[in-house]
């Protein structure tokens, strides 16, 4: 996390910011150096992950460090430019361009994200000009709604054999980032058919 004097904090702000160093720490991480943390405002039980391009920062994502405690408090907030991808910056020489949904699934493969399932045209525009993309779809049916998607642009599918994983962070929190990524990469389908007779299996709540 960004450099925060503990000696301020108050007690509760204490176990608030050691919460949020904790949940960086088990979902795989701390490997990142970017993470913020503030006891500020809706923020104080939250990690922070800047959005960058071009190295500029450019928008954030504000995540519950767990689970939020009822329904209405949203797990996520954003904050972004229109039809921004998600750590474009640092794909330039990778052999594939891993997509996922979510962002924290994204800075764990490396990989670039839609922030959603329905990503614009001008987005789908951004991730054709890289021309060797994967999408990796949640298992879930918003998951299939992105594989629709994927199949219309003619992107590749992967359908890693994860247990119990609904999106690539779970998987490398289960398996670690190596043999996420290499599964990723064993469970590509180029196929539009076959693309959509594994997402009827795979893609589903």
């Amino acid at each position: 996390l960004n450099e925060v004097d503990t000696d301020k904090l108050t007690a509760s702000q204490l176990e608030a910011f050691m919460r949020a160093v904790q949940y960086i720490e088990d979902r795989g991480m701390s490997f990142h150096s970017e993470w913020l943390w503030t006891p500020y405002s809706h923020f104080k039980n939250r990690v922070i992950l800047p959005f960058s391009y071009k190295r500029q920062v450019v928008g954030y994502t504000a995540r519950w460090t767990g689970t939020p405690p009822d329904k209405t408090t949203p797990k996520y907030y954003h904050q972004m430019p229109k039809h921004f991808v998600y750590n474009l910056d640092a794909q330039h020489k990778h052999k594939y361009v891993i997509v996922t949904e979510g962002q924290m699934d994204a800075l764990l493969v490396n990989g670039i994200a839609t922030s959603g399932n329905t990503p614009s045209d001008v987005q789908c525009d951004i991730i054709d000009d890289l021309k060797k993309e994967i999408l990796v779809p949640d298992a879930d049916k918003a998951g299939g709604d992105l594989v629709k998607t994927a199949i219309h642009r003619g992107w590749n599918v992967s359908f890693p054999p994860w247990e119990d994983c609904k999106d690539a962070a779970d998987a490398v929190e289960k398996y670690g980032r190596l043999f996420t990524v290499k599964s990723i990469l064993d469970s590509v389908e180029t196929n539009s058919t076959k693309i959509q007779l594994l997402a009827r299996s795979y893609c589903k709540d």
